[in-house]
């Protein structure tokens, strides 16, 4: 498998930062004939939902656009991850391994403590 290093930093760092968002499921493909790459994570069955309104479930094609976009990849009980696109440069094939949510994150303690 062949990570961008770029990509992988800024997914990690992204990981690490991004709030949780939710995304309808929905699977379409791109126009065929338009440039397309594709992510793909562990687990599978992740959203995807560009910037610019495409969403997909992963394994899937996502096609480049004009200009650059964002990625943002969700699964329910992992952390989402953000993925910048520049349009000029096919980064290829993206693997992402999304790390799960901390336990209990944002939720109250039940004991009645801060």
């Amino acid at each position: 498998m062949n990570i961008h290093p770029r990509l992988t930093a800024v997914a990690l760092a992204a990981c690490s930062l991004s709030a949780c968002a939710s995304v309808p499921e929905s699977r379409s493909a791109p126009a065929s004939g338009n440039a397309a790459f594709t992510i793909r994570t562990t687990p599978a069955g992740a959203s995807v939902e560009t910037s610019q309104g495409y969403r997909c479930t992963t394994p899937c094609d996502v096609p480049l656009g004009a200009r650059a976009f964002v990625a943002t990849v969700t699964l329910l009980g992992y952390k989402p991850v953000q993925l910048p696109v520049t349009a000029a440069q096919n980064p290829g094939p993206i693997d992402v391994k999304l790390l799960p949510q901390d336990p209990g994150a944002g939720a109250p303690n039940p004991i009645g403590g801060k």
